[in-house]
């Protein structure tokens, strides 16, 4: 009697999880079909929805950000010329240049310190509201629909894509705009000492782009990958603890000591 029970709750939970792959799998060839960049731009719009609540903090990052860029360039520039000095034996212009190099790269280090310490607090901020306003819509939505999805694909989800969407609501903009400057300053830097090198540099741009989408499409597919194993490894970490107390009753622990470990070696 004990072994026709626990044969029947472990093949409940088997079944459960059979057809948490099946939907998630469905899920993932519909949306591959769409294609990767559709998905990254209306991603992308979710995520600016939030930016827009903290634009001060927005503006803020990319001020800071473009100052600690800019002092990183001067360091760079006075290195070179510092290097010109020595080889031409210019001595009387070196310690003037050596105090703008070292004096710039310590403001780029500060910079990014304190950068990295309002960026980390305002994660933190903006992690906590974006969760709250997700447990709300989740606790609103209609219960039959939630019956879809799986606790652990939930629980997984609302941690998460929540950190994901916290760590990149404020640094997404300040980080293309950054990038941007820096690749338009580095390249008329390298033009104007030496502009084969410069157009050497803008000519692999094409091919960076080309490459992008295909790089990009095969990430983001290991990425719903890696999700979709995780959310079923929730599921079923979530199921197992919710019925211990069944487990322990008709002895079947040493059924989910393997099953975790099987789990374990398919990720």
């Amino acid at each position: 009697m004990e072994d026709f029970f626990s044969l029947t709750a472990m093949e409940k939970m088997e079944n459960n999880q059979k057809q948490t792959s099946l939907n998630s799998l469905s899920i993932l060839i519909s949306r591959w079909k769409e294609g990767t960049f559709g998905e990254i731009i209306d991603d992308w719009k979710w995520i600016f929805s939030y930016s827009l609540r903290y634009k001060g903090a927005i503006i803020y990052y990319t001020v800071l950000g473009l100052f600690s860029t800019t002092m990183g360039l001067v360091s760079s520039v006075a290195g070179k010329y510092i290097i010109d000095i020595i080889t031409g034996y210019q001595m009387s212009k070196l310690p003037l240049l050596v105090i703008i190099m070292v004096g710039s790269s310590l403001f780029s280090l500060l910079f990014s310190s304190i950068i990295s310490r309002i960026s980390a607090k305002l994660n933190i901020y903006i992690n906590n509201d974006i969760q709250a306003d997700i447990f709300d819509k989740i606790i609103d939505s209609d219960w039959l629909a939630m019956n879809a999805y799986s606790n652990g694909d939930i629980l997984n989800r609302f941690e998460g894509d929540i950190n994901t969407v916290s760590g990149n609501a404020i640094s997404w903009l300040p980080t293309v705009i950054i990038a941007i400057y820096n690749f338009m300053a580095t390249f008329f830097v390298i033009l104007h000492y030496d502009w084969i090198m410069a157009l050497i540099a803008l000519a692999s741009a094409p091919f960076t782009l080309l490459m992008s989408r295909f790089v990009l499409k095969k990430q983001r597919e290991y990425g719903k990958k890696a999700r979709e194993m995780s959310s079923e490894m929730m599921t079923f970490e979530v199921e197992t603890f919710y019925n211990f107390d069944t487990i322990k009753s008709f002895g079947v622990a040493p059924y989910f000591s393997k099953k975790i470990r099987w789990w374990q070696r398919k990720m």
